[in-house]
């Protein structure tokens, strides 16, 4: 620039002061260009610069570089880069939407897990929980018989409720995992044999349950989630191999589908039989509580299907002083003696994770009404510059572009910042709801 050596300018602008405006080649602007600056303007004046005809030579160089720009493929008027924010400003947007946005989308991976996403098999909407439905006990041989309960035992279910076209037993536990492999505990699935037939999955490799592996005194044999045999075994062939659970060995026949760990994430199942006896319990310390869920059978509502329950439950309570019998039948045709899987499942946390979904979404709009204001606030200190530029010949639309690219940097790095983090432990969440 030659004259112009009074003006104030913005803090991101280069000034070359020089005696002639003519002094630089074309290659020199269009490097500067290519290597991100915003505008190169050339000003001078003829009464400071000594040299005749410098405004018809910088004129000239001027063409010159238009036209070697349009042979480059390089737009004049391009969007210019967005000016470098100072760190403080840009670190404390960038904070802001971090926190609200990680926040926000933790919780609503959540919310997705547990109220949006239907359960992993199919026909989620035909599962039902059975409620307060005994399991059978047998004991070992040579002790005494348990007492008589005045309750409604899951064969009975099973044989004599005709609105459930299959029914099953699940209960779940954490094992010690040893043999090939990095040893460690993992979550275990008790279940009956038609578990997996009720809920309408199969292995991809090997086979269920048979009904002989789930009675007193049946094979030892479990089956594989997708997860443990790829992480743990590294998809080698494990059908007929041995793992040990408890220091029992369990011969493998199943591995189930990729993202079947129902109950409890489980990572692999072994058979649950009924009657049940103390071999059943030990492994779990003597606790293991069991849950009976069925497939409705066609045309079936989950409405008719609690009322036959409710009879079973009836036909106990009418047959003689069975109090307890009594007191239940009341208290499930209060509360419904089945609803859906789902639902159960999800219990009580539906309320909450609503709260807490909602409370995320107005943390991230406090965080962007924050972000609206430091950003006004940052506008305002630019008006020198917003004006000079105008003043050089940038238009309203290419300053308002200007304004939205460096916005929409900011959003992008909050949006990195916050949602990375919240996608590492968007399955712990999940696994918490």
């Amino acid at each position: 620039m030659t004259g112009q050596g009074h003006m104030d300018y913005p803090p991101n602008t280069y000034i070359l002061p020089v005696m002639s405006s003519a002094i630089f080649p074309p290659k020199f602007y269009i490097d500067a260009f290519e290597k991100g600056f915003d505008a190169i303007t050339v000003m001078y004046s003829g009464t400071d610069s000594p040299y005749k005809g410098e405004s018809e030579k910088t004129a000239e160089i001027v063409n010159q570089t238009n036209d070697k720009m349009k042979e480059l493929n390089l737009d004049p008027r391009r969007p210019p880069v967005p000016v470098s924010q100072p760190p403080g400003f840009s670190a404390a947007v960038v904070g802001v939407l971090a926190r609200g946005m990680g926040a926000t989308a933790a919780m609503f991976s959540a919310g997705d897990a547990a109220l949006l996403r239907p359960l992993p098999f199919a026909e989620p909407d035909r599962r039902v929980l059975i409620r307060d439905i005994n399991i059978p006990y047998q004991p070992a041989p040579g002790a005494p018989e348990p007492p008589e309960t005045n309750v409604v035992n899951y064969p009975a279910v099973a044989s004599g409720a005709t609105a459930f076209s299959t029914t099953a037993v699940y209960a779940g536990g954490g094992l010690n995992r040893t043999g090939p492999g990095e040893p460690g505990r993992i979550n275990v699935g008790v279940v009956t044999p038609r578990f997996f037939a009720t809920l309408g999955v199969r292995p991809t490799q090997g086979r269920p349950f048979t009904t002989d592996e789930g009675v007193p005194g049946g094979a030892d044999v479990a089956i594989l989630s997708y997860g443990l045999w790829r992480g743990r075994f590294g998809g080698t062939p494990m059908l007929g191999k041995r793992v040990t659970l408890n220091r029992s060995d369990y011969t493998v026949v199943g591995i189930m589908p990729p993202g079947f760990t129902f109950p409890a994430r489980s990572a692999l199942w072994i058979p649950l039989t009924v009657p049940s006896t103390p071999a059943t319990f030990q492994p779990f310390r003597g606790f293991l509580p069991s849950h009976v869920i069925a497939r409705l059978a066609d045309g079936v509502s989950v409405a008719a299907a609690n009322q036959q329950v409710i009879a079973l439950w009836s036909e106990i309570a009418n047959a003689g002083t069975a109090r307890y019998a009594a007191e239940e039948l009341e208290r499930l045709r209060a509360a419904g003696a089945v609803t859906s899987l789902q639902r159960d499942l999800v219990g009580d946390q539906r309320s909450a994770l609503l709260v807490l979904l909602g409370a995320t979404g107005f943390l991230l709009l406090i965080g962007c009404i924050n972000v609206t204001n430091l950003l006004l606030s940052r506008a305002a200190g630019r008006r020198r510059e917003i004006a000079l530029r105008a003043t050089l010949g940038a238009t309203r639309g290419r300053l308002v572009r200007q304004l939205l690219i460096e916005s929409v940097v900011l959003a992008l790095a909050g949006a990195v910042a916050g949602v990375a983090p919240a996608a590492r432990a968007a399955p712990s969440v999940r696994t918490a709801a």
